[in-house]
């Protein structure tokens, strides 16, 4: 497993008992915790494979996450049909992704710093979701293009 680091200073986290944390946050009292030793409220909850639900932020950072998703996010794939929502969802993730230079990955946001966060809204904001699907048609003409392995190499 790989470090996991502070979404807002950017410290080695630690895997520590949520009371040793916060112990007004009862969600948290009785779960395993990632958090930052520095910020004290930068914390994110041990996932299954003993990683990290997103990255350990402080309450700022995870305002900012909820706002990005409630008021550009959520708005972006509802201008998709009804039907494709679903699909929707994943191509503005792997859209702002590519936008942001990361890892198209489940849990997108949680894992933005503030900076990033600020980037995102600025890529999010100015886009339709007839963008996105146009962004998704030519990333797949793109990758149906992209030669084989070996193919092209001189022996």
């Amino acid at each position: 497993m790989s470090a996991i680091f502070c979404a807002d200073c950017g410290t080695e986290c630690a895997l520590v008992d949520g009371r040793d944390v916060d112990a007004h946050t009862p969600e948290i009292a009785d779960a395993w915790v990632w958090a930052c030793s520095v910020c004290p409220a930068s914390w994110a909850h041990q996932d299954k494979d003993d990683g990290c639900v997103g990255l350990p932020a402080g309450q700022a950072t995870v305002n900012a996450r909820a706002l990005l998703c409630l008021q550009v996010v959520v708005p972006l794939v509802r201008q998709a049909p009804p039907t494709e929502q679903s699909p929707a969802a994943a191509r503005v993730r792997a859209f702002l992704a590519d936008h942001l230079d990361m890892a198209d990955q489940e849990g997108l946001l949680a894992h933005l710093s503030l900076d990033q966060l600020r980037q995102a809204w600025r890529v999010l904001h100015a886009t339709t979701y007839d963008d996105v699907r146009i962004w998704a048609q030519w990333r797949r003409g793109m990758k149906r293009r992209a030669p084989a392995s070996g193919e092209g190499v001189a022996a």
